[in-house]
């Protein structure tokens, strides 16, 4: 008997799977929680994104549980919440979220194409930008469109004509019974009715639905404005809408000669022509500018010659180098080498001039001994000479 006991508490201890652990199961990553000898399900590997707590206590079905203060109901609502409205216990909005955001605590952004989405479904549209609908904002601006497909099939709200997808409304004629002409340039006729400029034409401005009134927006070109610049020229920002030629090109390019985007030459390019695509200048540089791009600048410690260019494509100085420097490139400094070498000697003079005085007054001095001696030396010998004239008897030794 107890050996069953301890079998049926082992078995209550493992992880179950949701069919077996009713309630805040479903709330559990990997749908698998424990049953402790009947109290609360705990999750084994934590809750579900949006689930607070091993308990995991929200949009649990009807087997939600309140919680109180000890299980932490101190959340504050995120400022994304709808009506400022969410669960206390776990920060969570339960009126949905603010435009633009998503997940049960409304922490997360919707997907760019959606003005508003679903709670659970960051790329299911509620709600589009520019007139759009359904959940992908596919179906166009005043379209009937299949739930499925999001194609138009109809047009509503008193819009009219599916191939002109669904611009057109006798509300924007001057005479509505009597349709011939529109409010404004905003519009144009078409079968009894007007109909919305292209949104390509400048201002929205049009004469027919062929032709803009003042051109195309920038990057858009053709009679109605349908075609894109980049289409024919990948670096043109703005284009001729009759013919296709550029006008405009990206920073870095600019229109050549056959009206199409080249790689903008340097002005230090002879003649400014260069290779499109690199930016090499073709016929070298102007005076005084070197390298492949002639962005480089010769070096000023090279010799000039009037008119002439003062190194070669490599910075080479080609008219020697100004008084005190050398090299190819003229980057050598001699001046600083013959100034050290000045310096050199009047330290080596100083010091050997100074060596020769000590040796002069070393020589004086010993000069000077040598004579004081010689005349002791003398004296004594006058002395001896005087008392004892015995040259082989010397005073002052006893025996």
């Amino acid at each position: 008997m107890e050996c069953l006991k301890i079998a049926f508490i082992l078995l209550l201890l493992l992880p179950a799977k949701c069919d077996s652990c009713p309630g805040r199961c479903q709330c559990c990553l990997n749908d698998i929680c424990g049953v402790y000898f009947g109290y609360d399900q705990a999750c084994k590997d934590g809750c579900k994104d949006g689930y607070h707590q091993a308990r995991c206590m929200w949009l649990c079905s009807e087997h939600c549980q309140s919680c109180n203060q000890m299980d932490g109901c101190t959340h504050q609502c995120s400022a994304n919440c709808l009506g400022s409205h969410c669960d206390k216990c776990c920060g969570l909005c339960t009126d949905g979220c603010m435009d633009g955001f998503t997940a049960a605590a409304c922490n997360d952004k919707c997907n760019s194409i959606c003005k508003a989405c679903s709670q659970t479904n960051s790329t299911h549209c509620l709600s589009c930008f520019g007139g759009y609908s359904g959940p992908s904002c596919k179906c166009l601006p005043n379209c009937q469109c299949e739930l499925n497909s999001e194609a138009c099939n109809g047009c509503s709200n008193g819009f009219e004509i599916e191939s002109k997808y669904c611009k057109c409304n006798k509300k924007y004629c001057v005479d509505y019974l009597n349709c011939r002409s529109c409010l404004n340039d905003s519009f144009y006729t078409y079968n009894g009715t007007c109909c919305e400029c292209s949104t390509n034409c400048r201002n929205g401005q049009c004469v027919s639905e062929d032709q803009c009134l003042n051109g195309c927006e920038d990057g858009y070109t053709g009679a109605d404005c349908a075609d894109l610049c980049i289409d024919y020229d990948v670096n043109c920002i703005k284009c001729s809408q009759v013919e296709q030629f550029c006008v405009i090109c990206e920073s870095g390019f600019s229109p050549n000669t056959e009206s199409v985007c080249a790689r903008q030459c340097s002005d230090t390019c002879f003649n400014k022509e260069c290779d499109a695509k690199t930016g090499k200048c073709l016929q070298g540089c102007i005076r005084n500018y070197y390298a492949d791009k002639c962005d480089l600048v010769c070096p000023s410690t090279c010799a000039s010659v009037p008119n002439i260019t003062r190194c070669d494509n490599y910075g080479r100085c080609l008219h020697g180098c100004i008084e005190g420097y050398k090299g190819v490139t003229c980057n050598n400094a001699t001046t600083a080498n013959t100034g050290n070498l000045y310096a050199g000697g009047i330290i080596g003079g100083a010091v050997g001039g100074a060596s020769t005085i000590i040796f002069v007054i070393i020589g004086i001095v010993l000069c000077i001994q040598r004579r004081k001696l010689k005349e002791k030396q003398s004296e004594s010998g006058s002395q001896l000479q005087i008392r004892d004239p015995n040259p082989f008897i010397i005073e002052g030794i006893s025996e």
